[in-house]
């Protein structure tokens, strides 16, 4: 009201919201791009047996740039599986510093990560029992 008084246009004070349908349109197509470059390979590692060795392949690879996730299995055959966007790195520059260390990768697949294959599902840990339940209740 005072703006109608002052004879300030009330337009310009409104702020610019655009066309709400052209605005998501215009996300959807942004993340669809941004998600074209992603792949998601699964892979077991050879070499390695202890939880530790493990967890430190896990963290080299995803320290590697392009790396978006990755989860290395501590259970044999090691099943694994990593998400990387190919406009940034490759599976070979990812796996470079570890091959160097004596560890080996086999059985890897690549396909395109969108939709369900653009996340990975972790498994829940079970929480340890009791100790009480060990001991018998004593």
């Amino acid at each position: 009201m005072l703006a109608l008084f002052l004879g300030a246009p009330v337009v310009a004070s409104l702020p610019a919201l655009g066309n709400p349908a052209k605005n998501s349109a215009h996300d959807a197509r942004q993340k669809a791009t941004e998600i074209k470059g992603l792949k998601r390979a699964t892979f077991q590692v050879r070499h390695a047996s202890c939880v530790s060795c493990l967890r430190d392949i896990e963290r080299r690879i995803r320290l590697s740039a392009g790396v978006k996730d990755v989860e290395v299995g501590i259970r044999p055959p090691y099943n694994s599986v990593v998400i990387y966007d190919m406009n940034e790195t490759s599976l070979d520059t990812a796996f470079a510093p570890i091959r160097k260390l004596g560890y080996d990768f086999v059985n890897v697949s690549e396909i395109p990560a969108s939709g369900k294959n653009a996340i990975i599902v972790r498994k829940e840990q079970k929480p340890a029992p009791a100790v009480d339940t060990l001991l018998g209740g004593q």
